[in-house]
């Protein structure tokens, strides 16, 4: 660029290729002439008017009226007419450029790059031209006062972040042309009602729609074999639709706080599904999984207060933790005799499920992962248990009957603290350690049968439950001194 004295600059800088490097403001009307091929990256991103600024097209002249305050009204902003001569917006040509309210973009643009327009919080609508093939990523992101848009049929790319934060958008219509949408090109649209997406869409990647807060209804095509992370996540007025029969896999948190949804059904297709895919669905009342998932993932209707109704299928190995954690209409779960292992809070907090079996092919049953379940009368440990979990049953109150199997070595911290209603416990032989707070606060334990295995019974184990009795095989075991010592009556037998 060519070095000017201040009274000296012209109007516009210009190179030899026919690219707008500049625009300086010179206190008058100025008009941007035919023949200008492109505008270049940052030619009006910094700069700052309280002029007209008019451009020449077909002869004519657009004139709107002055401002002097990048947050005065909209109808006194600037007004943009891009002449025929131009084939593209260069990448952040018009990037926060806050007085920009309108621009008509000719035909004869093909190109238009990244952030070209984006933080441009006072443009309101764009019209963009035929013969357009690819939105690129951020172009009209933060255009905060933009209710629509109008995409040609020629485009075929939707790029990440496209119109990311458009917080007054209302409508899109996305032609069939379109094939791919990039991640959070939608997000942050708040006010955006309805979308239908293209058939020939494989994928809606990850966060396209989150925080699309107003909008309640979205059509997903046969083609959608991919739902990314964060897709829908916090559309809180999204009603159920229905997840297409090809679709392979449902990324984490895709339809997180989606409260409207009230029945869920996931196809066979579906192969994997992400973490807290569908926590938060506040009104959620029943869901059937695909019977082709092997995992249930973390959380995935975590804290689904509503929830009823789930069925999951035989060859569903694992269950995540907090997978059902706070469900607290669920009373009955049903789960499969594949399953091998329950997560950490898996259903803590269900304080309604009352009738739960759990597999004999079990081998772990994670930390609190029955806690606060308050209906739970009777559960029996399957033979593979080698341990139980920390506070895996604390505060079940209404826990009257509990088999231990042979083989548990360890019963952890506050196993069964707090559990109000139990009144027996038989502790096998192969057990070895009895961590704190174990059984602790249990006000009706009236009998604990131990074996002569133990080398350690933690002081506080057993604190608050004043009403149990030991009974040991012999009078010289741990167990006797154990009850000795801490005061509490023991049965030889």
């Amino acid at each position: 660029m060519d070095d000017y004295t201040e009274k000296e600059r012209p109007e516009f800088e210009i190179d030899e290729s026919g690219t707008l490097i500049r625009f300086n403001e010179k206190g008058f009307t100025a008009i941007v002439p035919d023949g200008v091929k492109k505008i270049g990256t940052g030619a009006f991103s910094v700069f700052e008017t309280d002029h007209d600024i008019v451009f020449e097209a077909d002869d004519e002249v657009y004139a709107p009226s002055p401002f002097s305050d990048a947050k005065a009204p909209a109808q006194l902003g600037l007004h943009v007419i891009l002449p025929d001569s131009v084939v593209a917006i260069e990448a952040g040509a018009f990037e926060g450029y806050f007085d920009l309210i309108s621009i008509h973009i000719p035909d004869s643009v093909t190109h238009i790059g990244e952030n070209a327009f984006s933080g441009c919080s006072w443009l309101r609508s764009v019209v963009l031209p035929y013969g357009l093939k690819t939105i690129s990523k951020g172009a009209f992101a933060f255009c905060k006062a933009m209710t629509g848009i109008s995409i040609p049929d020629t485009v075929t790319t939707i790029e990440d972040d496209a119109f990311s934060n458009c917080h007054s958008l209302e409508e899109v219509m996305i032609p069939d042309s379109v094939t791919h949408i990039g991640k959070g090109a939608f997000m942050n649209c708040p006010r955006l009602r309805s979308v239908d997406l293209p058939e020939g869409i494989t994928s809606v990647e990850d966060r396209t729609f989150s925080n699309c807060s107003r909008l309640e209804s979205i059509y997903l095509p046969m083609s959608i074999t991919y739902i990314g992370n964060s897709a829908f996540e916090n559309c809180t007025s999204l009603l159920y639709s229905s997840i297409p029969g090809r679709t392979v896999h449902i990324g984490e948190k895709a339809f997180y706080g989606c409260k409207n949804f009230i029945s869920l059904y996931i196809p066979p297709s579906v192969t994997s599904i992400g973490g807290y895919a569908f926590s938060c669905c506040s009104r959620l009342i029943d869901a059937d999984l695909s019977c082709n998932i092997k995992e249930i993932p973390d959380g995935i209707f975590d804290t689904c207060p509503l929830l009823q109704k789930v069925v999951i299928h035989e060859g569903v190995t694992s269950i995540g933790d907090s997978a059902f954690r706070l469900c607290g209409a669920l009373k009955h779960a049903t789960l499969p005799e594949t399953l091998v292992y329950i997560g950490d809070y898996a259903f803590s907090d269900c304080y309604r499920l009352r009738d739960i079996t759990i597999p004999q092919a079990t081998k772990h049953v994670g930390k609190y992962s029955f806690c606060s379940c308050e209906s739970i009368e009777s559960i029996t440990l399957p033979d593979g248990i080698a341990s139980v979990s920390e506070g895996s049953f604390d505060s079940c109150d209404r826990l009257k009957s509990v088999t231990l199997p042979e083989g548990i070595d360890e019963i952890g911290s506050r196993a069964f603290c707090s559990c109000k209603s139990l009144e027996s416990i038989v502790i096998p032989e192969s057990t070895r350690v009895i961590d704190d707070y174990a059984f602790s606060a249990c006000s009706a334990l009236r009998t604990v049968i131990l074996p002569e295995s133990y080398t350690c019974i933690d002081d506080t184990a057993f604190e608050e439950s004043e009403s149990l009795t030991f009974v040991v095989k012999e009078e010289n075991d741990y167990a006797h001194f154990y009850a000795f010592e801490h005061f509490i009556p023991c049965i030889i037998g």
